[in-house]
């Protein structure tokens, strides 16, 4: 193969009751590793996604100048899924030759998720997988309908913003494929909450509008609540005099 290419390894399935073999996907490495070995050592590790569908890592152990590198593959519903979701370098580590071994299907922390031990030149790395999780969340208005009437009717409070109610955001973490025993599942959740978001001119806003929160959350719901408020303005055609409103024609 040209050295400036990658590597490749063909995935063969046993056909029964007939006994052959048949070729029916190639997986590829990284380009400009073609002397890589790409494929010189594989395993199979289950599955670590939580998908229900086996994953595979196979080790290329002369990539990189001869310090190697062991690619994550993840399993699909139509085969195992190319290009790979992960590429582990051995120069991260100061390693020769990593990748020329794998071994899967390995717990050896005892958390439940799978670890992968990998051989290298005079050296082995043991990674251990991360739990995988869904992000759980939800938005609650109280009042159900928030009134918007009578905002322009509050003449000496014009404007200011006047409360409406109030919104709260949930979240909470669902654990995906086997439980772990590591102490409890947390996560840092960042996101934006923005009311009529889209509008030029809001309707509504909150009490408090930051670019961005963040919140520790685990698998008990997790909330906070804001204030909605509505911003005081002027009555149509009416005029402004003395910080109160009057209908135009009015003195």
């Amino acid at each position: 193969m040209n050295s400036l290419g990658g590597g490749h390894t063909s995935l063969t399935f046993l056909r029964s009751p007939q006994g052959t073999l048949t070729c029916s996907q190639t997986l590829h490495g990284t380009s400009g590793n073609g002397l890589g070995r790409f494929g010189a050592a594989l395993a199979s590790l289950g599955d670590i996604t939580g998908d229900g569908i086996g994953d595979v890592a196979v080790g290329a152990p002369m990539e990189d100048n001869n310090q190697g590198a062991v690619y994550i593959f993840l399993g699909g519903e139509g085969g195992i899924r190319d290009p790979h979701s992960q590429r582990i370098a051995g120069r991260s580590y100061s390693l020769h030759f990593f990748g020329q071994s794998v071994q899967g299907r390995l717990d050896v922390s005892g958390d439940g998720l799978t670890d992968l031990a990998v051989g290298a030149l005079g050296a082995a790395g043991l990674f251990r997988s991360r739990p995988v999780f869904r992000v759980f969340s939800s938005l609650r208005f109280s009042p159900d309908r928030v009134p918007q009437d009578g905002t322009g009717c509050w003449g000496d409070r014009f404007g200011t913003a006047v409360p409406r109610g109030n919104v709260t955001l949930c979240f909470a973490l669902a654990r995906i494929g086997p439980r772990g025993t590591l102490g409890p599942l947390r996560a840092r959740v960042t996101f934006n909450l923005q009311v009529d978001a889209n509008q030029t001119r809001p309707r509504l806003k909150l009490e408090s509008e930051a670019s961005a929160e963040t919140i520790r959350v685990g698998i008990t719901e997790t909330c906070l609540t804001r204030i909605l408020q509505a911003s005081v303005t002027l009555p149509q055609g009416s005029l402004l005099h003395g910080g109160r409103a009057l209908p135009q024609g009015s003195s």
